[in-house]
């Protein structure tokens, strides 16, 4: 009689994590603080400020962030919602959809995710990307930048507890290899096992740079470089000497001589339970198209929405 195969997940766990995940959106998006709360921080604001004094806390600007992205509100509205739960706390006229925007363009935001501050030894990284639509912002930046940009590329970097540990923002002309290359030395540095990427990472500076760091490239080589490499001597056999970079490029294609047997060897096949399906509920809880305008406003909505996917919330009302 067969065995039956293990669960490649364990469901209950998965789901009990989504609960705790959406109980801690909840309570972040329906909490208020007091009036004296946001008394305090205005006054904090306002000591030793010259010219004019600011009138809206620096946490409630941060908050609208996260409104608008939740709910997927115009500015407009965003600012009617705020009026109805701060108005009555807030020592202001009016908390008028301008000076919210215009704030927000200042707003340092704290972004908390870094490959760096990840404790990642012996672990394996994900990486993937995807496009999302620039909708009303696309025509925008066309005319003022001068550009056809209508999509966004977007690299989302994993671990194997399929959490976000950092990501990357390009527009569609970018390649994806770029945004991989753009965190090598962080890459490098974390003292990962393994990283895994389908076969756009699939670069000879990316290869030869994990390799070195001690890292297993699980990148799918192109057909063409596999074949190329199949029938290479090793290097005793060659009349000149290769080079270190050329031994490991060599060695890297001959791996994946047999697809089938390197990709369950080194679990590539499970590459989209760990980054596709971050792309999956990221568009399933925000859809596939990105609201703002800026490049600023655009890079705190990608992050507010990977904030929001992980629970990963800021405290702004202690």
């Amino acid at each position: 009689m067969k065995e039956k195969p293990k669960p490649k997940r364990d469901w209950k766990k998965y789901e009990a994590e989504l609960d705790r995940r959406a109980a801690k959106r909840a309570n972040f998006l329906l909490r208020r603080p007091t009036k004296v709360q946001l008394g305090k921080e205005l006054a904090k604001m306002n000591r030793g400020k010259k010219g004019r004094v600011f009138e809206i806390p620096e946490s409630v600007i941060g908050f609208s962030m996260f409104i608008k992205t939740s709910f997927d509100m115009t500015d407009r509205d965003m600012a009617k919602f705020l009026k109805g739960i701060f108005g009555k706390d807030i020592p202001v006229k009016e908390l008028d959809h301008p000076s919210i925007v215009k704030r927000r363009q200042y707003l340092k935001f704290e972004v908390p995710f870094d490959i760096s501050n990840e404790k990642l030894e012996g672990k394996t990284i994900y990486f993937d990307g995807t496009c999302m639509r620039l909708g009303r912002g696309g025509n925008y930046r066309s005319k003022k930048y001068g550009t056809e940009v209508k999509y966004l590329r977007i690299g989302v970097f994993t671990n194997d507890k399929c959490r976000v540990i950092d990501f990357t923002i390009g527009d569609e002309h970018d390649p994806e290899v770029e945004m991989i290359r753009e965190k090598l030395p962080q890459i490098q540095a974390s003292g990962a096992a393994a990283f895994n990427s389908d076969g756009i990472g699939s670069a000879k500076d990316i290869v030869v740079g994990l390799t070195k760091a001690g890292i297993t490239p699980i990148i799918r080589a192109s057909a063409a470089v596999v074949k190329s490499k199949r029938n290479a001597p090793p290097p005793e056999l060659c009349v000149r000497r290769k080079k270190e970079d050329e031994i490991i490029w060599e060695d890297y294609a001959k791996a994946q001589a047999d697809y089938q047997k390197w990709r369950k060897e080194t679990g590539y096949s499970m590459r989209w339970v760990f980054s596709e399906g971050r792309f999956s509920a990221l568009k399933r809880m925000h859809g596939e198209e990105v609201l703002c305008r800026t490049q600023k406003a655009i890079h705190d909505e990608i992050c507010t929405r990977l904030m929001l996917l992980e629970g990963e919330l800021p405290q702004f009302w202690a």
